[in-house]
Parts: C-alpha cells; structure tokens; sequence
C-alpha cells in the first residue's frame, strides 16, 4: 500500500483580537501545518487494480486430451471499480475534513467540527455497505473445469481399456482355435500381441498425460483461490486503514480546538496509546490557551527564582528594580538564568513547539518549577497526544 502523508497536526496560534481578513491572511503563515497530499488516492487506486478480480481465470478444457491441458488465463476484470471509488471518496472526504478543520478560523470550529461530522458519517455509511469480494465465480469456474477434465479422462481410460478387453478376447479364441493340420499360427499371435502391446502403451501414455493435467488443474486452482484470498485481504486491510485514518483525523480535529475527543477514539478499532485514552474525556488545553496562560506562570516563577537568591540577576541597580518591579524578559534571551530560559519557553510555545518549551523548563530552578506544575502538566498532556497522534498517522498512512 502506498504512503500517505503525515496526518496535520497543527498547533496554531490563537489571536483574539484580530479581525477576520487578518486571520485569513495569518493562515498562510501558520508553522507546522501540512495539508495531506494526493498520494493517498494514488495509494488507494493500486487498490483498485489489485481488487478487480470478477473475471473468469480459467478457460475451458479441451475435450480430446492428446496433449497436456493448457494453464489458465486469467481474464480482464471489470467489476471492482465501484468499491474503490467508493473507497477514494472516503478518503478524499476524510483529508478535505481535516484541511478545513485545520485551517478555518477557530472561531468557526463548531460549525466546520459539524461539517466534518457529516462528512464523516457518510463515509462510514459508505464503509458499512461495501459488497463484499464475490470468489463464487471464479470458484465455481474451476471446479467445471475440473469436473470437465475428470469426466473427459475417465471416459478415455475407459474407452482404451474395453478395446484392450475386446482384443484380449479375440486373442484368446485365436489361440483356441487350431490350424487345419491342428497347429496353432504364431504369426496371427504375435500379429495380436504387438497391437495389444501398442494399445497398453498408449494407455500408459495417456495416463501418464491424464495424471499431469490433474496435477497442473490442481495446482491452477490452489494459486486461484490464494491470489483471491490475497485480494480480499488486501481489500479489507485498505478499508480499514481508511476508517483508522477517518478517527484519527476526528480526534486530530477535537485536539486543535480543546475539545472531548472520546466519540472520535471509539470509533478508532486499533490498539490506541495511552495517551489518547488518559486525555479522551476532557481534552487538552490548546496552544492559545498554553501561551495565554504562560505570562502569569512565568512571572511567579522568576519571583520564586529572585526571592530564593537563585535567578542569576541579583546585586546591582538592574537587579534591584526587575525585582521591584517583577521585570520578565518577553523575548527569546540567551543564558542560563532562569529569565533567559523562560523567556526561551515562552517563544516555543508561541511557535507551537510545546515538546521543545518544556525541554527549557526543565532547566529552571526547583523553586520555579514548582510555580509551573499545573502549567506544565497541561502543556505535557497536550504535548503526549501530538505524540500519539503522529505514531498512529504514520502506522495508518
């Protein structure tokens, strides 16, 4: 199966007080957003090919068996398409979801949250009534072609084998029968034995034709019904990579806007992480959220760092009034202080790069640390389902 690509998992920016044109412009800027690609209908279409299977796959059997019978053709097929396009709806549907879920401005998410519900459902339904793969043809074919060649050897063995009676018959009233002077004639008997022992080697011929044929027709009809198998298989597993693709873009889409995704993951029939489950209920905090809420935290958490005597910025003039007046660097500094360091944090998290911002937080002070838990334990929740999300959308892609 083909690669699709990467499910988006987009960690925008909320900005409340924009207007609306200045949020459509803001969405051509937007990091780390990726919108899924063409591939996957390019994959599903292999399907396609792979599962028209209706034709006949075996020709008729001669009815003279002088010769081995020939091996089957397989024939064109023509009845699978519809399955597939029904299968590429699917999966253009669930992408066009998820693009629009990820890209209209978050003060519509309810509505295109209901587009992409409908979207959704009709592709389930969809799934729910696919025809099943219909092997009956091609089985019942072979086993004609079966029955045929059974049926066309039986009667020549036992067509061969009566005019081996017959001449047995007159051989033995032959050598019953006595010349006029009594004697029996050896050229009449060896005239009979060797047409009798040319009729056994033809029998041993055509046997021996007869038991290859079987084996060939036999051997024919297990690669038939394995490559039908294999079909099949192939079918179900596309199917049900697009339903996983399906939920995983619904719980993609409750996760940019903070939303309960536990429905979405039901619907999900593979093995989901941890992660996804612990958060199903209640959600996880959005990045606007995450940066909204992060000044406040920052600041106790260098006012913890300076009143513990161990933000790096004490003695001085300058120490002094950024004590006094709880100055916080808000642009990305360098160093190891813990000014520096949130200040760091703080751009990462405006980025959408929660992983990266609690790596900085990591280097703070305990003292400051503490200020931050349940900043912190938000922003990891947050950061462990976009883990999970990206794991599963590269096992489904």
């Amino acid at each position: 199966m083909a690669n699709v690509a990467k499910s988006p998992i987009s960690e925008t920016e909320e900005k409340p007080d924009q207007d609306v044109s200045e949020t459509q412009d803001d969405l051509t800027s937007v990091e780390d957003a990726e919108i899924v690609e063409d591939e996957d209908v390019t994959s599903d279409a292999t399907v396609e090919d792979d599962v028209s299977i209706d034709g006949d796959v075996v020709e008729d059997t001669p009815e003279t068996l002088p010769e081995p019978a020939p091996e089957p053709q397989p024939a064109p097929s023509n009845g699978g398409g519809g399955f597939l396009m029904l299968l590429l709806g699917g999966v253009a549907a669930g992408a066009i979801g998820y693009g629009i879920a990820t890209y209209t401005n978050t003060d519509t998410s309810a509505e295109m949250i209901a587009a992409q519900a409908e979207q959704i459902a009709a592709l389930q339904d969809r799934l729910d009534n696919l025809p099943p793969v219909d092997l009956s043809g091609v089985e019942a074919r072979i086993e004609d072609v079966a029955t045929e060649v059974n049926a066309t050897v039986a009667a020549s063995v036992e067509a061969l084998t009566a005019q081996i009676t017959q001449l047995d018959e007159r051989l033995a009233q032959v050598e019953r029968q006595p010349n006029a002077d009594g004697t029996l004639s050896d050229t009449a008997l060896a005239a009979y034995q060797a047409e009798l022992d040319a009729l056994r080697a033809e029998l041993e011929t055509q046997q021996g034709a007869v038991m290859t044929a079987a084996a060939q027709a036999e051997a024919d009809l297990a690669e038939a019904r394995a490559e039908a198998e294999r079909l099949e298989q192939e079918a179900l597993a596309a199917a049900e990579a697009a339903e996983a693709r399906a939920a995983i873009n619904r719980i993609a889409t409750a996760v940019d806007t903070g939303a309960s995704f536990a429905d979405a993951l039901a619907s999900f029939d593979g093995e989901a992480p941890a992660a996804l489950t612990a958060a199903a209920e209640i959600g996880v905090a959005t990045t606007a959220e995450l940066v909204a809420d992060f000044p406040a935290v920052a600041r106790a958490a260098l006012a913890s760092a300076r009143s513990e005597g161990v933000s790096g910025d004490e003695g001085g003039l300058g120490g002094f009034l950024r004590s006094q007046f709880d100055v916080r660097s808000t642009s990305p500094q360098e160093g190891p202080g813990p000014d520096a360091v949130l200040s760091r944090a703080e751009a990462a998290v405006k980025e959408g790069r929660i992983a990266d911002a609690l790596a900085e937080i990591e280097a703070l002070p305990e003292v400051s640390r503490a200020e931050m838990t349940d900043w912190t334990a938000r922003a990891q929740a947050r950061s462990d389902v976009l883990d999970a999300l990206s794991s599963l959308s590269e096992t489904y892609q």
